[in-house]
């Protein structure tokens, strides 16, 4: 399945495809003028380029928290539902139809997100959350392993730079002692 583009993320690609080198970001034709021109042109494209990647991040964060926020209606909803449903009395019946009309709108609005916001999600975090488990839990984790990695990288450099420090050291004592 092909992935789906907002609107931003599609001007962007098409800004990124149309303007080459030597091209402006509308699409245009080669400069004249020479490299300095081409230059002017690949600068302009940059920026050009730039802005629309700025445009598409801030819309796609706007998108996040509209969702958040939808996200947020939404345990409210079922907070009050459960609420409705646990105390349940003959006469809550309407409240209770309205309470489910009201969920069944908070999810069709959540679900109009899908193709507005283009976030990837570890299935990782996916699982925690299936399991009942903070996802915090996860990124801590992932933190405490790219932490341990990176030591053990460094454990790695420090071993080859001090190698090669001996190695140069004696390559350097062995021609000083040849020389004299």
């Amino acid at each position: 399945m092909a992935p789906q583009t907002t609107g931003a993320t599609a001007s962007v690609t098409a800004i990124t495809s149309t303007a080459g080198p030597g091209m402006n970001a509308a699409g245009g034709g080669a400069t004249a003028g020479g490299a300095g021109a081409a230059a002017a042109s690949t600068s302009a494209s940059t920026s050009s380029q730039s802005e629309a990647i700025d445009a598409a991040s801030a819309h796609n964060e706007q998108t996040r928290q509209d969702l958040e926020l939808k996200l947020q209606e939404l345990i409210e909803c079922l907070l009050e539902l459960s609420i409705t449903v646990y105390d349940f009395q003959a006469e809550s019946n309407t409240l209770v139809h309205q309470k489910i009309q009201e969920l069944i709108s908070q999810l069709t609005d959540i679900e109009g997100f899908k193709d507005k916001l283009d976030m990837m999600v570890p299935w990782e975090v996916l699982s925690y959350i299936e399991d009942g488990k903070n996802p915090d839990l996860f990124s801590k984790s992932f933190v405490e392993a790219v932490a341990g990695e990176n030591q053990f990288t460094n454990g790695k450099i420090t071993a080859l730079k001090a190698s090669q420090l001996r190695q140069k050291s004696q390559e350097i004592n062995e021609d000083f002692c040849n020389r004299m």
